[in-house]
């Protein structure tokens, strides 16, 4: 089985400023491409009742104006919390390291100024 991605953006801009606001992302999980399409368009397009333009589940029609699908070549889940660790972890190094710098440079001005007394 094949991993997708599926890119939904609604037909109208009439949005209140939020991230993604009228976007939506559907995983599809599927044997091929043509297979993710097929599920992709009965997710859209839902089911057909007797009366006409009448869906059950899905869009009616207009509402979505893009339809993007990507299929998954690699998938990383972390724990963002782990990232921000980390890069607290290489802040902190980096102070450090500018630290022992700048003592460093102390050492050897104090240590020339004394050497010549």
């Amino acid at each position: 089985m094949v991993e997708f991605l599926a890119w939904l953006q609604q037909n109208d801009d009439g949005c209140d400023y939020s991230i993604a606001c009228g976007e939506r992302v559907e995983r599809i999980t599927a044997s091929s491409r043509d297979e993710a399409v097929e599920k992709l368009k009965r997710l859209i397009i839902g089911e057909w009742s007797n009366e006409i333009l009448d869906f059950e589940d899905g869009y009616r029609p207009g509402v979505i104006k893009l339809v993007a699908l990507y299929q998954v070549g690699y998938e990383e889940i972390a724990l963002i919390s782990e990232w921000y660790e980390e890069a607290a972890e290489r802040k902190e190094e980096a102070r450090k390291d500018a630290d022992r710098v700048k003592k460093r440079k102390e050492y050897e001005r104090l240590k020339k100024e004394f050497a010549d007394g």
